[in-house]
Formats: structure tokens, C-alpha cells, sequence
């Protein structure tokens, strides 16, 4: 957190606590209070605690009935028993939830005695009047009781917006929803603080006997209700969204549906994804999702590659484990994750695991320490187990579909998905749109067979291929036509261009040398050797010389054998000059 807020904070607080003891110590008199009072000042403090121990969190907001039992110890003892009892009830509250920043105790206690001060203003101002109970002053204190209540809720509400942006830089959102969810609860909060008030002036500390267990039981079965609800909602969404991911056969569409199930799932403020590279032993980004990130800071985390084992997600992948961790702390987690990832508080880092099988690392973080539970372990280990399955089916659908489209021997396109790509793009191109067809030939590569084997002739297949591919770029695609023929497509190119283009392709192509094993030699030699080889090259355009896929092809094979081939190879040859 910035110095200047920790600043604000602590400066707020002396001043404030400061005031406070000063006109607490003028004003008040402890010798007014009886044996009787202390008894039950301890038990309505008993009562606030325990209430404050059962939250009820509702769409975002949490929700307690202490303003019930405050108002009743406001109206019997007063704006300075209330205070210091509220005080006391939140300290104990802070303590069992384990809060290590010392910013949260301090804003939430100043909260809370700024509340106490506010809400009792606007008391008196209506006219009320604190004491023992008396059925002639009861019914005017009715006004002044939902006036207490309603400043209370309001004014926590703004004071706990305003502490969420100091404490964790949230952008607050004043009158939503949430301001809602707890004006509700006033209708039970006014009669029951009332209902307290009356009867401990008629039977003492023994109401709070009648008052603990209802009150604290409405609590818990409303908590429960809730969270049973909130549970079964995430279920659904898991459930809706794992069987739309593992009906999805495309990678990216597999991710979305992930990214989007998991922002239904839990809160954070970054939230990002690494597939897992088996074959390379390394962990690749894929999405990141994040508010705010510098575009440098993105672009440098999607160009990371982490070693299994490395950093936090590696060492998830490496384990196949989820990983929690409830507050900022230094260690090898930092390493390798995105640079926000150095302010968050907690981290949750979860395996897409299937079969023994890690496909990907899901990663949410948020900038509030132990915002992450056991629940939402679970909730996520589920949603990646879905996922996992889905990776895999997405990674059988690619790989089959590659073998299907792809040579196996150089990993260009067959002829086949070749084909059909150039039909493809034919009826797409129009006629304004030129398109060259080059086709290429290995010269004389039985011969090269025939003396060095057929290993090293798929060694020159696969080089030459590599020179084709690196050559062509983005400009086209490459596909293997058979045996040591190659096929090229480029898009939006002139004649004279796809000509020097071809000439400057053949040119490299016999410049270079590919080093080979020759495995027939009769002497057994293992000595490698260099080769270079040349190319033939014929190539047509659309539409100037055809309008088809059948007839382009056709002539771009005339041009190599009749322009080329025949006229003493390692040459490039366009189809009309032949």
C-alpha cells in the first residue's frame, strides 16, 4: 500500500482516538454505574462478539446484526459504553479472522468509532434521549432509533467503500446494489434492538439468555442458507460451462469458455493461464487477463517460457498440486509470473490435471490478503479438472487434423488440404486479385538417392522444404505435391514479382549446402557430407493464364518441365514464356 494512505490512516486515527479519551475522560463517570450495569455491560459485549462471529455475505456485502444489540447497549447506557463495546467487539473480531495488516485494524476500528459518533449525533439531534426504560419515553424514542440505524448503515457504507480504496486501491462504487442488501436487514435490526432494550429493563441480564440463541441461530441458518445457495449457483456454472468446453474441439474457444467460468466462479484482480509443452518441458502463455497492465508488461509475459519446475507455476505443473497462498510473501513464486503479481496478497495457482496428466497452470490472484478459501480451492480444482479433459480432446482434434493436413516427413501441408485451399482461394480472389501458383522440383534427387540412400534424401527434403517455408514467410503457403515436388501459393503478386521472387528462391536453395550421412557407401562410411542440390521452378498466375484450380496447376507443371526441366534445369520458367 502507497506510504501516503498508511500516512492518512494513522494520522486520521491519533486525531480522532485522541479527541475521543480526551472528552471520554471528562465527560464520563464510572461511579454512576452500579454492579448491575457492569454485569450487563460484560453481557451485551458477550453478545456483540458472538454476533459478529457469523457475517452474512450477500451478493458482495457482508451483513451483521450488531447494529441490533449496539442500539439496545446505546439506549440503555449510552453514546460512551456503546462506543467502547463496539470497539472491543470488532478488536476480538479482527484478532479471530487473524488480520496481519496493521492498516486493517486501524481503519476499521476509526471506522467504526466514526460511525458510533455519527450515528449518536443524529440521535440526539432527533430528539432521543438515552437510560433505563420508562413506558412514557419509549414511544419518542422510535424516531430516533431508526434515524441511529439508517446513519450507521449509511455512513458504514461509505466509510467501508472509502477504506477499500485506501486499503486495496478499488475503485469504490457508492450507491450500487450492496447499498441495498443492507438497508434491508433495518426492518429485523429496529424491532429486535427495541426488543432487547424493553426487556432488559424488565428481567436484566437474563434476556440475554432469550436473545443469544435466536439471534445468533438466525444468523447461522442464514449464513448457511446462503452460502448453500451461492455453492449450488457455482456448481451450476461448472457444470453449464464443462460440458460447453468439452463439446469444444478448437483451442481458443476452449480457453474463452475457461476465462469465462472462472470470473463466475471467484473474485481477482489478474487472472492467467500457461499450457503445458511436455516434448520441450515448458510451460507457454496463453491468456492473461488483467485491469490495467502497461502493454510492455503483457506483451513481455506472453513472450515468457517457463521451465517445469520453475517459479510458481512451474513448480504446480512440475507437483501436479494446487498452490495457495493467503498473503504477500517473498519466495520463488515471484519468479517467471507476470510483474503485478508482486502486489497481490493472495494467490491461487491450480493444475489442469487429467489422468496423471498436467495440460496447463490457472492462475487468479487478487490484492486483498486471504481473499481466497477452501472452498474456492475446491470450486477451481473442479473447474480445471473439466478443463484438463477439454485440453485434451482440443490437442487429439489438432494433432489428428494435422496428420491429416500435414507431410509428415517436412511438416508442410499435403496435397490434399493443398488442393482444396487453392479452390478455396481461387473463389474468394475475384478476378482483381492476382495469385501466383509456383511448382518445384529437386534435379536429379533419384541420383542423390541412388548414391547416398534414402535417408539422406528425406535429410534434403526436409532442408530444402525449411528454405521454402523460411522464404515464403506469411506471404503464402507451402505444401509438399509428392516425392521431391513442392507447391507454393502466394497472394497479390505481379508476374515480374513472382518471377525474381522464384529466381531469388533457386538461387539460395543451390547456394546452400545440406550435410548428409551417406549410408550406402560400400566402405562403411559415416562421414557426413555436404551437397548441394538445385531446383527447377515453373509457376502460372491467376487469372491472367488460368481461371481454375485444375488448369493453373496444370500449366505451372508445364512451366517446370517444358520451361525448366527441358532446358537444362535450375532455372525458373513462367508459363507463357515456355
Amino acid at each position: 500500500m502507497a506510504r501516503w494512505r498508511s500516512a492518512l490512516i494513522a494520522g486520521c486515527a491519533i486525531v480522532l482516538y485522541s479527541c475521543f479519551f480526551l472528552m471520554f475522560l471528562i465527560n464520563f463517570n464510572w461511579q454512576e454505574l452500579e454492579s448491575k450495569d457492569i454485569a450487563g455491560i460484560f453481557c451485551f459485549l458477550m453478545l456483540m462478539i458472538l454476533v459478529n462471529l457469523f457475517p452474512i455475505e450477500i451478493k458482495g456485502t457482508t451483513i451483521v446484526f450488531t447494529n441490533a444489540v449496539s442500539i439496545a447497549a446505546f439506549l440503555q447506557y449510552g453514546f460512551w459504553i456503546e462506543a467502547i463495546l463496539t470497539q472491543l467487539a470488532i478488536l476480538v473480531t479482527l484478532l479471530r479472522i487473524k488480520a496481519k495488516q496493521w492498516e486493517r485494524y486501524v481503519a476499521n476500528l476509526t471506522m467504526f468509532l466514526i460511525i458510533s459518533v455519527c450515528s449518536a449525533g443524529i440521535f440526539y439531534l432527533l430528539g432521543g434521549r438515552t437510560g433505563p426504560f420508562t413506558v412514557d419515553t419509549f414511544p419518542a424514542l422510535i424516531v430516533p432509533t431508526i434515524g441511529y440505524l439508517v446513519s450507521a448503515i449509511f455512513i458504514n457504507h461509505l466509510l467501508f467503500k472509502l477504506v477499500k480504496y485506501l486499503l486495496y486501491n478499488q475503485k469504490p462504487e457508492f450507491f450500487g446494489r450492496s447499498l441495498w442488501w443492507e438497508i434491508v436487514p433495518l426492518t429485523v435490526m429496529t424491532p429486535t434492538g427495541l426488543l432487547i432494550y424493553v426487556l432488559y429493563a424488565e428481567i436484566g441480564v437474563w434476556v440475554f439468555l432469550y436473545v443469544v440463541f435466536p439471534l445468533v441461530s438466525f444468523s447461522v441458518i442464514l449464513r448457511l442458507y446462503h452460502r448453500l445457495n451461492i455453492v449450488n449457483e457455482k456448481f451450476r456454472i461448472i457444470h453449464d460451462l464443462g460440458n460447453d468446453m468439452t463439446s469444444e474441439l478448437q483451442f481458443d474457444h476452449v480457453v474463452d469458455r475457461l476465462v469465462q467460468a472462472v470470473s463466475k466462479l471467484v473474485p481477482y484482480q489478474y487472472c492467467y493461464l500457461f499450457r503445458v509443452d511436455h516434448e520441450q518441458g515448458l510451460l507457454k502463455p496463453v491468456r492473461f487477463l488483467e485491469q490495467g497492465i502497461p502493454p510492455d508488461e503483457y506483451e513481455d509475459f506472453m513472450r515468457v517460457q517457463v521451465e517445469i519446475g520453475d517459479g510458481l507455476s512451474g513448480q504446480v505443473a512440475s507437483l501436479g498440486q494446487t498452490k495457495m497462498i493467503g498473503r504477500e510473501e517473498e519466495g520463488f513464486h515471484f519468479r517467471y509470473e507476470p510483474c503485478c503479481l508482486h502486489q497481490q496478497q493472495s494467490i491461487l495457482s491450480v493444475p489442469l490435471k487429467y489422468d496423471q496428466k498436467v495440460y496447463g497452470v490457472l492462475t487468479v490472484c487478487h490484492n486483498e490478503p486471504n481473499r481466497y478459501t477452501k472452498e474456492d480451492v475446491t470450486l477451481m480444482e473442479i473447474l480445471a479438472s473439466q478443463a484438463a479433459i477439454a485440453f485434451k480432446n482440443a490437442y487429439d482434434y489438432q494433432q489428428t487434423k494435422q496428420l491429416s493436413e500435414r507431410d509428415e516427413l517436412t511438416g508442410l501441408y499435403n496435397y490434399r488440404y493443398f488442393s482444396s485451399y487453392l479452390s478455396a482461394q481461387l473463389e474468394q480472389a475475384g478476378k482483381e486479385r492476382p495469385l501466383a501458383l509456383i511448382l518445384l522440383d529437386i534435379d536429379h534427387f533419384k541420383q542423390v538417392n541412388d548414391q547416398y540412400g534414402h535417408l539422406a534424401g528425406n535429410e534434403i527434403l526436409r532442408r530444402v522444404a525449411a528454405l521454402i517455408q523460411e522464404a515464403v514467410g506469411e506471404k503464402g503457403i507451402v505444401a509438399r505435391y509428392g516425392g521431391e515436388e513442392f507447391t507454393i501459393l502466394i497472394e497479390n503478386i505481379t508476374e515480374g514479382e513472382a518471377y525474381r521472387w522464384a529466381e531469388q528462391l533457386r538461387a539460395r536453395i543451390e547456394q546452400t549446402a545440406v550435410e548428409v550421412v551417406p549410408h550406402l557407401n560400400e566402405e562403411n562410411q559415416t562421414e557426413p557430407v555436404l551437397l548441394n542440390v538445385t531446383v527447377s521452378i515453373g509457376l502460372a498466375l491467376y487469372p491472367q493464364h488460368a481461371d481454375d484450380p485444375f488448369s493453373l496447376m496444370r500449366r505451372a507443371d508445364r512451366a517446370m518441365y517444358l520451361g525448366a526441366k527441358r532446358k537444362g534445369r535450375n532455372k525458373v520458367a513462367v508459363y507463357p514464356q515456355i
